[in-house]
């Protein structure tokens, strides 16, 4: 479980599934081929609209993510 924050008014968040990825091996074995073709860089995440607004933020501005250590799970 995640939760994501607008980084200038925390009172501004929601938590989330999160789900990580190593998005250059995914694109080398064709995982999820209609997914956006962009290679996400270290620190960056992609949501949902509909999450940007609850925070008030625009698409391409900063969010804050704090993931819970005893909910993560490697598969």
């Amino acid at each position: 479980m995640s939760t994501l924050y607008n980084p200038n008014d925390r009172s501004k968040n929601t938590t989330a599934n999160m789900i990580a990825g190593d998005s250059k091996l995914e694109r080398a074995i064709n995982v999820a081929p209609r997914f956006p073709r962009n290679l996400f860089k270290q620190g960056e995440l992609a949501t949902t609209e509909d999450v940007v607004n609850l925070l008030g933020l625009q698409v391409g501005k900063e969010i804050q993510a704090h993931v819970s250590n005893s909910t993560v799970r490697v598969y």
